[in-house]
């Protein structure tokens, strides 16, 4: 089986020591390619360094709802520097969020519509983050220009109704090891039932453990998540993968012949 991590945090401090390690196992596990998300302007320069030294890491730039403060007054002339030398990158991960978060709203979702004008601008795929806040989401979108790079939205957490909604705005769903637990019924719900052409997955590593999964997450935990997707549509493991690998090579234009 080939597997696509779309989301992703390798230059994360719990990844400092045997993240080369870590890298080389998933690979060994059929990991194929990785999306490694930054969040904020003091992480960048690792995730660009990761992307150089791996050919399957597919880099991302961005800035977290939780980091907004911690932005530069030259962020955006930084940001584009990133995504002009990887022509390969993503916009993420960026989004918005209401249970986390108390920093002041309307700048965190002009912050958000800035990524996503830069985003339409270089026609590059976005990751979003999005907690508490799918109408304001919705209504950032209409602020943005169009986006024509994949609009995707990372560890899916919203109803299925509200996933029926993006679904028509050609939104992507990815789901994470949060989707592994039975108490998740939301999240269950919209992994069984969203259409197949829009689902991804993805580990978040090193965060979101999935069940029975010891210490911080790695990428190598997307064949548990598979399996469990492919449990709750009916499929078998391998059915799944090659579905959402080929999601994940459209998505962020990977030519994998």
């Amino acid at each position: 089986m080939q597997f696509f991590d779309t989301h992703c945090h390798l230059q994360d401090e719990r990844f400092k020591n045997d993240a080369d390690t870590v890298i080389r196992q998933a690979i060994d596990d059929g990991v194929e390619y990785f999306v490694c998300c930054g969040s904020s302007e003091s992480d960048w320069g690792d995730v660009a360094n990761l992307a150089r030294s791996w050919k399957q890491i597919i880099p991302a730039f961005g800035i977290h709802p939780w980091y907004q403060k911690c932005r530069s007054t030259k962020w955006q002339e930084h940001l584009r520097f990133h995504l002009y030398e990887f022509p390969e990158a993503a916009v993420g991960e960026i989004g918005l969020d209401h249970h986390h978060t108390s920093n002041d709203w309307n700048e965190q979702k002009s912050l958000f519509v800035q990524q996503l004008q830069l985003a339409a601008e270089l026609n590059r795929p976005v990751s979003i983050h999005c907690l508490k806040a799918w109408g304001d989401l919705i209504s950032a979108f209409s602020m943005a220009p169009e986006l024509t790079g994949a609009t995707i939205l990372h560890s899916f957490s919203g109803s299925l109704e509200m996933a029926g909604v993006l679904e028509k705005m050609g939104c992507y769903f990815s789901f994470s090891g949060a989707v592994t637990y039975d108490n998740h019924t939301k999240i269950r719900k919209a992994a069984q039932l969203v259409r197949p052409e829009r689902i991804l997955l993805e580990t978040d590593s090193p965060d979101i453990v999935p069940m029975g999964y010891n210490g911080y997450t790695r990428p190598s935990a997307i064949q548990q998540i598979n399996k469990v997707v492919a449990s709750l549509r009916g499929l078998n493991e391998l059915e799944m993968s090659d579905i959402v690998f080929k999601n994940a090579l459209r998505c962020f234009k990977v030519d994998n012949e």
